[in-house]
């Protein structure tokens, strides 16, 4: 697996944020375990602590 830098060189020295610009960032499955947040799957997350049935109806 190839490792990515945590901030890219493009991010450390940004260009000048320009009006009507946007930044989108879209992420991947295990970003909230890496930031320390629970994931739904891993043992004491979330579908652990509570029912699917009442969560997702």
């Amino acid at each position: 697996m190839r490792r990515v830098p945590l901030w890219p060189a493009w991010l450390q020295n940004p260009p000048q944020a320009q009006p009507g610009r946007l930044l989108v960032v879209l992420t991947g499955a295990g970003i909230s375990a890496e930031s320390g947040l629970s994931t739904f799957r891993d043992s004491g997350g979330l579908w652990e602590r509570y029912s699917i049935y009442e969560v997702a109806t």
